[in-house]
């Protein structure tokens, strides 16, 4: 019992640094497909995250060294099934202790709760059926045993661990009775229709980060495509860092390829107010941009430094004049380049649950 609360401690250290890897694609695919982040979809996730690395650190921890291992004489394979009855049997006449004392069959009761909540999370939040419930436990523990079996995909020489058919039974048993279990138990929660629902109408609204995603996304792509273009091409970075954005919203007439990550588009502001948007319109909205935010501050810069005048001044009221800027994006609230080209940033998550509603 000792060796599992550490493994399990282990596992909660070592989420953090898991869920920092996983969060930025989640976050992502959320927005892409339903426009939000749901609050209480994250915690499902999460501790589903949290769930599959304390079962896999239990089967892998605690790590002998390899030394000992090569020394070792290895661990065969046990490939008798049921072969636990005999273990249970021979444990109960050697040391002569009642069924709810025996060891071997704790072994075999913990690999089968171990598996449980798997088959919980499969029926609630991947909606699998019973068979798709049956294969994946036994895939995963399929996966788990084959760990052990190839000391851990060749690191070790030797398996250290028993690759046990026996444990394949427990455990795929293990997924099926959480799966029956959760049948029982899910009316206690919302259903995963209800929370997608909630996610596509918080994705009807734009929020503050997830323009902001998408703006980091298109910063990413804009400037590894410009830094690429202009190694072929010197001092050609600026040219190309601006074009990518009016090329790829002037090839789709909508958005840019950070607002298709996060399921957001252009719409028009100009009467009629319909979706589709001239090219002279995404012309302006990126060139005053751009104008004011990349290239006005460094020519002042210039000209002031040339001019020996201090820049202190201009950066402090630059800055101000970036705060406000900010703000009103935080209001929604139409900002220069918003009415000077005639454009909004909306969601488009509505196209998207329409469609989702179409395929179900």
């Amino acid at each position: 019992m000792h060796t599992y609360i550490e493994v399990i401690h282990t596992a909660l250290i070592a989420f953090p640094l898991i869920a920092m890897l996983f969060t930025l694609p989640y976050m992502l695919y959320n927005y892409h497909k339903y426009g939000s982040v749901f609050s209480l979809k994250v915690v499902i996730v999460y501790s589903f995250i949290l769930y599959m690395m304390t079962v896999y650190f239990l089967v892998i921890l605690p790590l002998p060294s390899i030394a000992s291992v090569a020394a070792s004489p290895g661990v065969r394979p046990q490939l008798i099934p049921f072969h636990f009855l005999h273990d249970i049997a021979e444990y109960a006449d050697k040391n002569h202790v009642p069924l709810w004392k025996n060891q071997a069959l704790f072994q075999v009761l913990f690999n089968v709760v171990m598996f449980i909540p798997f088959g919980m999370y499969l029926r609630y939040y991947f909606r699998c059926t019973w068979k798709k419930a049956l294969l994946y436990s036994f895939c995963f523990t399929l996966f788990l045993e084959t760990t052990q079996l190839s000391g851990i995909y060749g690191i070790y020489p030797k398996p250290f661990r028993m690759f046990d058919v026996d444990d394949l039974i427990a455990n795929t048993t293990g997924g099926m009775i959480g799966y029956a279990l959760m049948n029982m138990i899910r009316f206690l929660l919302p259903s995963r229709s209800r929370l997608d629902q909630k996610s596509y109408e918080l994705g009807k609204r734009v929020s503050f980060f997830r323009r902001t995603l998408a703006v980091l996304c298109d910063l990413a792509f804009s400037a590894t495509i410009a830094g690429m273009l202009s190694l072929l091409i010197p001092h050609t970075f600026s040219l190309w860092f601006v074009l990518y954005y009016i090329l790829s919203t002037g090839k789709t007439r909508k958005r840019t390829p950070g607002m298709a990550l996060t399921s957001l588009r252009l719409y028009s502001t100009i009467p009629p107010h319909t979706k589709k948007i001239e090219l002279w319109q995404i012309i302006i909205r990126y060139l005053s941009i751009f104008s004011v935010f990349y290239f006005f501050p460094a020519a002042m810069c210039h000209l002031l430094s040339a001019a020996r005048l201090g820049t202190g001044l201009f950066v402090i009221a630059y800055m101000v004049f970036m705060a406000v800027i900010f703000f009103r994006i935080i209001e929604r609230r139409p900002v220069f380049f918003s009415k000077w080209s005639g454009t909004i940033v909306e969601s488009d998550i509505e196209e998207l649950e329409k469609h989702e509603r179409q395929k179900g």
